[in-house]
């Protein structure tokens, strides 16, 4: 008869079985020739990554596209951007890198239309590619960085390496640190200038007139509109 506060013998056997077969099945589970989870989503980022790692790059590249339509941030299409130039899956695919990053711009990713400009001085003449002039979006970049010093900057760019930016070659690229620190001046004058002559050059940088587009310039500068 039980006391009405512990569990009956057959009970707690029961109990002991149960866990002990749970330990086992996530032990086995390991050791199967598969990558977790088992069944995935058909638009999750597991499915897209089995499916990159088994050479489907159209399909892979295809959930990770839609995924990153959805997000309000462009750092989705910024590493689908690195992974296409790095040629993650079936090589290179400049072409494929440089739309992702102007999508990336789009969404107001400064550093998409610095990568921009890092291809279009190391890959100039691309078929098919109407690039916008390094100079510009260098100087996009640095004004959507506006609230990060020039030494901040540069730190980020050509010292904090990453395996995009080895890649791109960025740290030993001489003529894209010059012409970044000049963008960087140009930062400075274009910041001394009075509203109404910031306006017109942010928004060709947030239309993609001689820019690729990235709307976070003139959100800056309309946030720093002189009250009357």
């Amino acid at each position: 008869m039980s006391n009405g506060s512990k569990p009956s013998m057959n009970t707690r056997k029961k109990l002991m079985f149960l866990a002990a077969g749970i330990a086992v099945f996530f032990v086995l589970i390991n050791l199967l020739p598969q990558r977790w989870p088992l069944f995935p989503a058909e638009d999750s980022i597991f499915r897209a990554d089995r499916l990159l790692r088994d050479g489907k790059c159209t399909e892979g590249f295809a959930i990770y596209e839609k995924l990153a339509a959805k997000s309000p941030s462009g750092a989705d299409y910024l590493s689908i951007g690195d992974d296409k130039y790095e040629g993650f899956c079936g090589g290179q695919d400049l072409k494929g890198a440089i739309e992702a990053y102007r999508k990336a711009a789009f969404k107001g990713t400064c550093s998409a239309n610095f990568y921009l400009a890092a291809i279009a001085l190391k890959h100039q003449n691309i078929d098919g590619v109407d690039q916008a002039p390094p100079e510009n979006n260098l100087l996009a970049a640095a004004i959507c960085s506006n609230g990060i010093t020039d030494q901040e900057l540069i730190h980020r760019y050509f010292n904090k390496l990453t395996r995009h930016r080895d890649a791109l070659g960025i740290q030993d690229n001489a003529n894209l640190r010059d012409a970044f620190r000049t963008a960087l001046e140009g930062r400075k004058f274009y910041l001394s200038l009075p509203y109404e002559h910031k306006r017109p050059i942010a928004e060709n940088m947030r239309d993609g007139i001689g820019y690729d587009a990235n709307p976070e310039p003139l959100s800056r500068t309309a946030a720093r509109k002189p009250l009357k």
